[in-house]
């Protein structure tokens, strides 16, 4: 049985209630609600080692809270000016290609135009198949891309530098075509020297690619920002959701007056500002955005650097890699592995999960997070949290659907971290174990 207090049910009870005063400080409200879940009994208690507990959220929260930060929402705009622009009538001298540039169109863009992508595993799915070497008999898109560009009959690309011209079978053509005249017509000057065309190298077009990929994010940042001003219950959607969350505990599980969370967010949005600024001594909270975020202006897309950190041209792509860049020092209280030789120390022994994928791209993180708290030893319960999401058609997934999915992924998860342990016995025991132990489940929330 949960323990919770009937003051802590009533407290969560109006936390949840839709609120009329648009100006209550809801970071505030948060925190004096989370102190509830505290028994009395238990204030005189603080010797006792400091709980924490780990919330990690996707983009999934996020459009609980509704927001439209889909992937597909940001990208369909996009897909949209890339047709127009095919049929435009040039009024001022532009080609095709200077149109798509100055409705801020990317080499991405391009990329994306051949295929449907729905989720945020996908378009890092497409970062890795065109920067990374998949399979050794076949070259990389990008390299592709530069055999194009060197190509001695360059008439095609030349063509697309030109108004009104090769649009139709530039819509055509293949996606590494595509790209390649795309990136020809866009840097044509710098190319240049005199009547000749400097030779473009695999590097080069790297380089190219992650600029265009700058630029891409910081299109989709500015999108979001106005997602976020245009949503104006946002912020205390999120909270709500939050305090649900939090409430959330295993049987048995009582909930000290010394108590930490922290919370991993792979979103970019942060809207636990007020809580964190209202933190307690004994009751305090931690966000890490760990992919950046909008309030910072440092957002980023990328793939798992695992399997890619001694690939020069692919490194640049890796989360690992730009993770470095940003520099991010919270990142080391995100978990805090129990000590026996630590007094009066924090030990975290909750971990939940809501909203994310639980795609490939992030196993780096759950792996390091899993080795960091020795998750076959300890006695750390891991919960995944699951909600029958909405479809495009805007209705929502039955619940069986929602639970069977949601299984799914945390099998595919722990299967793949069991397979890394030393000891492949208990990697191929783990779950078999988490559930005797009481410390796995999934649960709607």
């Amino acid at each position: 049985m949960d323990m919770i207090s009937s003051s802590g049910r009533e407290s969560i009870a109006r936390m949840i209630q839709s609120s009329e005063e648009k100006t209550e400080d809801y970071g505030t409200k948060f925190l004096e609600d989370s102190m509830s879940l505290i028994s009395k009994s238990q204030i005189s208690d603080m010797l006792k080692t400091t709980q924490h507990q780990l919330i990690v959220l996707g983009n999934g929260f996020d459009l609980e809270c509704g927001l439209h930060s889909r992937f597909a929402d940001f990208e369909k705009a996009r897909l949209k000016i890339i047709e127009l622009s095919s049929v435009a009538k040039d009024t001022n001298g532009e080609s095709f290609i200077q149109r798509l540039r100055k409705n801020g169109i990317t080499a991405w863009d391009v990329i994306l135009a051949g295929d449907v992508y729905r989720s945020w595993s996908d378009i890092e799915s497409a970062i890795q198949g065109w920067m990374t070497q998949l399979n050794e008999d076949e070259s990389t898109p990008y390299s592709v891309v530069t055999d194009f560009l060197n190509e001695e009959d360059a008439t095609e690309m030349r063509i697309l530098h030109q108004p009104n011209c090769g649009v139709s079978q530039w819509l055509s053509e293949k996606t590494e075509i595509r790209v390649a005249q795309f990136l020809y017509c866009s840097y044509f000057d710098c190319r240049h020297t005199g009547n000749t065309m400097n030779i473009w190298t695999t590097a080069e077009v790297a380089e190219l690619m992650l600029e265009e990929l700058h630029e891409f994010e910081r299109d989709f940042a500015e999108y979001l920002s106005q997602e976020v001003a245009n949503n104006s219950e946002y912020q205390e959607n999120a909270l709500k959701l939050l305090k649900r969350i939090f409430e959330i505990l295993p049987e048995n599980y009582q909930v000290d007056s010394n108590h930490k969370f922290s919370i991993l967010d792979f979103n970019y949005t942060n809207p636990f500002q007020r809580v964190v600024e209202n933190s307690l001594d004994n009751f305090s909270v931690t966000v890490v955005n760990v992919h950046g975020s909008l309030q910072d202006e440092n957002i980023i897309f990328g793939i798992d650097g695992k399997e890619y950190m001694t690939e020069p041209d692919a490194l640049p792509f890796t989360k690992t890699y730009r993770l470095l860049l940003l520099g991010n020092e919270d990142v080391s209280k995100l978990v805090y592995p129990e000590s026996p030789r630590t007094v009066m120390g924090t030990s975290t022994d909750l971990i939940k999960f809501y909203g994310h994928s639980l795609a490939s791209s992030d196993y780096s993180y759950f792996q390091a997070i899993f080795d960091e708290i020795d998750l076959y030893k300890s006695n750390v319960r891991l919960i995944f949290l699951y909600r029958p999401w909405i479809k495009d058609d805007g209705e929502r997934i039955s619940e069986i659907e929602a639970r069977d999915g949601m299984c799914h992924k945390v099998s595919q998860l722990l299967t793949t971290y069991g397979s890394t342990m030393e000891n492949k016995d208990h990697g191929k025991n783990l779950m078999h174990k988490l559930l005797l132990e009481g410390r796995l489940s999934v649960r709607q929330i």
